[in-house]
């Protein structure tokens, strides 16, 4: 073999074992404890990720998972809200998500009802674009959002939703 192309394959390995080291990879977060609340609240691992949420809701309760920029106070509403009710449904709760631009709500239902007791997952998906992916069981809403979010928070009324497991995935 050649020098020269010997001396080419040995610096085409270190720039890619090189290469290799500086490629970030996708973090992991997990939350698996097991808790029932009626709210709670943390911030986004970064500006871009996903949080994977497996819950269970009783019949009688509501709940809301809302997407902030900032901490979630009067004075700063969500940007988006997935909403689980119990209006005009038959064998579960009505998801819906609804997203604010200039204070007009959208809201986008998704087909299918999350049934009651069961266990649902969540998949919330944003990018520092101001791109949101909300899939609720094996159905998909997508979005843009007014501004970034940072937040996150759970909350019910009636009774407690059962958060299984979160998973945040930043990338």
């Amino acid at each position: 073999m050649p020098r020269t192309l010997l001396k080419s394959l040995v610096l085409g390995a270190i720039f890619l074992q090189l290469l290799a080291c500086t490629t970030s990879s996708p973090k992991t977060t997990n939350i698996t404890t097991p808790i029932h609340t009626s709210g709670w609240e943390t911030a986004l691992p970064g500006e871009q990720g996903s949080a994977i949420i497996t819950f269970s809701l009783p019949q009688y309760a509501t709940a809301e998972i809302q997407l902030f920029k900032g901490k979630s106070e009067r004075t700063n509403p969500p940007i988006a809200r997935i909403s689980l009710t119990n209006e005009n449904c038959t064998v579960g709760h009505l998801a819906s998500l609804s997203t604010f631009n200039n204070s007009i709500e959208k809201i986008r239902y998704f087909e299918k009802e999350t049934l009651w007791n069961s266990t649902h997952r969540l998949t919330l998906s944003w990018d520092n674009q101001r791109y949101l992916s909300v899939q609720l069981n094996d159905e998909t809403i997508d979005s843009s959002l007014e501004r970034k979010v940072d937040r996150l928070r759970l909350s019910s009324s009636h009774q407690p939703i059962y958060i299984e497991h979160i998973e945040f995935i930043t990338k």
